[in-house]
């Protein structure tokens, strides 16, 4: 190895070991299946860029340079081939990334159109489609079949390399927002959702717009889906009708329709990190360096609320379903898929759509929890070390199915992969009939789970259909009615003819739900001119509408319209009609709804609806006939139908889904490969153990632990705690025979802290110990040197009035206790401490757990009547100091501890306690004391009777001085008032 590549190394050990102390499960666990593309012409997104790589673990080499000018808008689709996909292939054939990246993130300034009709994130997802532009060649809105998204309800963990839609193409998203600081919120918001599992709502919502509330149809079967999986995490509430989001404090999901999100949808609710939001309008994905290019209201409003990832379309889509997400994508996130995943699987025809912000966000993942027995952290490897690891499941997760092994951040090899085993059975028992399916040789798990809804299917006596859904079986109830209702539901795995059993089951519904949703028909009404598309129906043309209910009762509705009247009079005079009708008011009949605020968002149909919920009224009969008086104006006929209420036969009645996986025959995937380090430079490298579950989110967990390899090196392993050492604390990696020296600074004290050296000891390598901060030695062994510290914390000791103490100021031994003794003066003695002890333990043994100050308090000692000692002893006594207090040594009446009292010399009869005195102005009295001293409280009292037991009452009272003390006064009225001044303690 030369020299420059030793200093790399040593360099970059360096780095590693300030950033691991050990095995960390941390990162994303789909990190190294990510590409971040970067735009060099511009300095914000690459620093977006190495700022999103850095909160996902993703490495450097998984970002991608590409030069491209920073105000396009759209490229042609010879450019974006060019300028972009080209450019990202060949750095993924040229980093060896061949079949590994599945996620691509466009970081800020990127182009979001192709053609200025399609989505670059779109076409990177599944190739540019040349799909034509609304009223391309007069043609109208268009929805070509070749646009369908073969991932579109995949319920698979999304691998590039099996090649959907024909293509080899990614999940990408392009993360942006009005400006730096918000997107880096955004990424901020997908790293610190992973795996959180935080309360949650998912949130349905018909805000009013007739042509843009279209997904209100599948809004049932999102509900329903969590409904039939007991046990998934977060809630998927139908909001209240025609409101938008407000109040809520735990949105995850939010889906809608209108121009412009309203403003208590904006300010009212807590999005939560990983939350997606999206409303279905024309032009929510049509944005322009950063800004909206559109009137409406686009992805980055939602970014800037506060999501995490959103949709929209980047040219006039017109309102297919097809285009915009399903609500279903709820259902999926709860399982534990990316966002990137979610919204992948949810747009059936996603060619004009942007996807937004940060697709690696999985909050409701539960990766394995992965153990190392070997190497250990730091471990010094030479030759071949054997890599051993065990993953198992997290308590709300699936059961481990594979691990792969990545060195120094690319892929290595494979540790372990399961799958069904040969001769395994799954089963599923409805309502007591179990229906069994054998695992075949190369099975995965869907082929498990879709051979097992096959022999549902087949079996003649079967009461349910069922439907594979990756690794989920979904059944629902055949007939359409309430005896489906609760059944029974059960399933399993069985060893079978196998020698290990590695299916299983995970959430599972114990019963059919039943359906809290009515059975629906959507009905509509055109008119045209000469074959054009009008709005005015013909005089004469008329609607005949007869509503057969399940007992018998047949309804009849004629509406004969007038020259030009407008199709909404028509449907608004229809829906009027039978709501209005109490024959069809009871619980059997229907009614009729705009799903819009008001008849003026309605454009061209209205829906009825069974009032009851379940099955029944699916045996509701229409017959909806449309009468023209001529063929080339006015009401177009070919809408009439004869139909039972069967728009949502699959929400009406009763479900339960079911959950399989893979799992280790004992619940523990446990893996061993030999590691030839003599492949590898001397010098720190990276192991990361990735770790997927076996069921089919594949979430992914991801363990990152150094080793340091010297097969030709030797390894100094420097520890220090504090202190800026030479070299500095790490692995250094050195020849044989290197003679060292090391060092290590002190730092100066800071905030009563004091850290010292305490010298240092040497493992591996001679001299073996020392107490100095610096020596020298020959290194001829791998070796670990240890600075040992310790810290002292100084101690501040006070003393009040009165005393001392007998520890001065001083730095002490951290975690030992100090002993300090307060020493009071003559005539006083001690109180309690303060500061950072109350105690009234004297001597006080002080724990120094940190910088500390105490201070000792004194307080005099007392003769009888609360007389200091130290008074009596300036006056004289040094003894008997009870006696002293009760005598009257002057003889002038008061006892001694009255002149302490009136602070008057107990010795001198003609000290004594000032007179009170009056003065006498116009309209007051004024009452004076003189002199007053300090440390009294001197009272101004009155009585109106010094006879029978004169009643004092107090007028005021003041501090003494020092000096005199003057009062006014102001009696309450005429008489005779007597007045007496006192004095206290205060």
């Amino acid at each position: 190895m030369s020299l420059n590549t030793q200093c790399r190394t040593a360099g970059w050990a360096l780095l590693l070991l300030l950033v691991f102390s050990g095995p960390v499960q941390a990162a994303s666990g789909r990190a190294f299946h990510t590409l971040v593309i970067v735009n060099t012409n511009s300095a914000d997104s690459v620093e977006l860029g190495e700022y999103y790589a850095a909160a996902h673990g993703i490495p450097p080499h998984h970002i991608c340079p590409v030069g491209l000018a920073t105000n396009l808008v759209s490229v042609s689709s010879n450019q974006f081939q060019s300028l972009l996909l080209t450019p990202i292939t060949n750095h993924i054939a040229a980093e060896g990334l061949s079949g590994q990246i599945d996620f691509i993130v466009l970081s800020g300034a990127f182009p979001t159109r192709v053609e200025n009709v399609e989505g670059v994130s779109a076409s990177l997802f599944y190739g540019f489609q040349d799909a034509p532009a609304y009223d391309e060649g007069g043609i109208g809105c268009s929805l070509p079949d070749y646009t369908s998204n073969a991932y579109y309800r995949a319920e698979r963990a999304f691998r590039s390399a099996e090649s959907w839609n024909n293509t080899n193409g990614f999940i990408a998203f392009h993360l942006l927002a009005s400006n730096l600081a918000t997107a880096k919120l955004v990424v901020d918001r997908g790293a610190a959702a992973q795996s959180t599992f935080p309360p949650a709502s998912f949130n349905l919502h018909i805000y009013g717009s007739s042509g843009r509330g279209v997904r209100e149809v599948r809004f049932a079967n999102a509900r329903f889906s969590f409904t039939a999986l007991p046990g998934l995490p977060g809630t998927c509430l139908l909001g209240t009708y025609l409101q938008p989001l407000s109040g809520s404090t735990n949105a995850m999901g939010y889906h809608d329709g209108y121009a412009n999100i309203p403003a208590a949808c904006r300010t009212n609710n807590l999005w939560v990190p990983g939350a997606y939001a999206d409303h279905m309008t024309s032009s929510g994905g049509m944005i322009a360096m950063f800004t909206n290019s559109t009137s409406q209201s686009t992805v980055l409003d939602w970014i800037g609320i506060g999501a995490t990832a959103s949709y929209g379309t980047v040219a006039e889509p017109c309102n297919y379903i097809e285009k915009f997400p399903d609500p279903l994508m709820a259902f999926w996130y709860a399982r534990g898929f990316t966002i990137g995943e979610a919204y992948a699987m949810a747009v059936e025809a996603p060619y004009q759509g942007l996807m937004a912000g940060d697709p690696l966000a999985a909050p409701f993942a539960a990766p394995p929890l992965i153990t190392v027995t070997s190497p250990a952290p730091f471990q010094i490897a030479t030759a071949s070390v054997p890599v051993q690891v065990a993953a198992v499941a997290r308590t709300n997760g699936a059961p481990p199915e594979a691990m792969d092994l990545y060195l120094d951040r690319r892929f290595h090899t494979n540790l372990a992969a399961l799958g069904p085993t040969p001769g395994n059975q799954a089963f599923v028992a409805v309502n007591h009939l179990t229906n069994t399916y054998t695992v075949s040789t190369n099975d995965s798990l869907f082929d498990v789970v879709s051979g097992l809804a096959d022999a549902v299917n087949d079996h003649p006596s079967s009461v349910v259909t069922a439907h594979a859904r990756g690794d989920r079986l979904e059944l629902i109830y055949n007939a359409m009615d309430h005896d489906g209702d609760n059944l029974p539901v059960s399933a399993g795995t069985a060893l079978g003819s196998a020698a290990a059993l590695t299916l299983g089951t995970g959430l599972a519904a114990t019963n059919l739900h039943p359906s809290t949703y009515p059975a629906r028909k959507q009905f509509f009404l055109f008119a045209h001119t000469n074959g054009a598309s009008s709005s005015f129906a013909n005089a004469g043309d008329s609607i005949t509408l007869v509503i057969t209910l399940t007992n018998g009762v047949a309804v009849t509705n004629i509406h004969v319209a007038t020259a030009g009247q407008i199709i909404t009079n028509l449907l608004e005079k229809i829906a009027l009609t039978v709501n209005s009708n109490t024959m069809l008011q009871t619980p059997e009949g229907v009614r009729f709804t705009y799903l819009a605020k008001g008849i003026e968002n309605v454009r061209n149909d209205i829906t009825l609806l069974a009032r009851a919920n379940g099955p029944v009224g699916t045996g509701i009969q229409v017959d909806f006939t449309v009468s023209a008086v001529t063929t080339n104006y006015g009401l177009v006929t070919n809408t009439s139908f004869s139909a039972f209420l069967d728009d949502n036969p699959d929400d009406v009645r009763p479900r339960a889904n079911l959950l399989f996986h893979v799992t280790p025959s004992n619940g523990i995937l446990h893996a061993s490969a030999p590691l030839d380090t003599t492949l590898l430079d001397d010098g720190l490298h990276t192991l990361d153990i990735i770790a997927r579950d076996g069921s089919a989110v594949a979430a992914a967990s991801r363990l990152t632990l150094p080793i340091a390899v010297a097969n030709t090196s030797l390894v100094l392993n420097v520890s220090a705690a504090v202190g800026t050492g030479s070299p500095p604390a790490g692995l250094h990696f050195h020849p044989p025979g290197a003679a060292l020296t090391n060092s290590i600074s002190v730092p100066a004290p800071d905030g009563g802290t004091q850290l010292v050296c305490t010298g240092w000891t040497m493992m591996g390598n001679q001299p073996l110990s020392g107490s100095g901060t610096n020596f020298t030695m020959t290194l001829t062994n791998h070796a670990e040197l240890t600075w040992s510290w310790t810290t002292n914390y100084w101690l501040d000791t006070e003393a009040a009035p009165h005393g001392t103490v007998n520890v001065a100021d001083s730095w002490q031994p951290a975690g030992v206790s100090t002993q300090i003794t307060a020493l009071p003066d003559e005539y006083y003695a001690f109180a309690q401490w303060s500061g950072d002890s109350a105690s009234t333990n004297n001597p006080l043994d002080l724990l120094l757990d940190a910088p500390k100050t105490v201070q000792a308090n004194f307080t005099a000692l007392l003769a009888t009547n609360a007389t200091p000692q130290w008074w009596l002893a300036q006056h004289g006594w040094t003894n008997d100091f009870d006696t002293a207090a009760l005598d009257d040594p002057d003889t002038d009446g008061f006892a001694t501890w009255q002149e302490y009292l009136a602070d008057t010399d107990p010795t001198n009869s003609s000290s004594f306690y000032p007179r009170l005195e009056a003065a006498i102005l116009p309209g007051s009295l004024w009452l004076s004391i003189d002199p007053t001293s300090t440390g009294r409280q001197y009272h101004l009292d009155s009585a109106t009777n010094l006879l029978d037991s004169p009643d004092w009452s107090n007028l005021t009272n003041a501090p003494g001085t020092g000096s005199a003390w003057t009062s006014g006064v102001a009696p309450s009225g005429t008489g005779t008032y007597y007045f007496r001044s006192r004095v206290t303690l205060p």
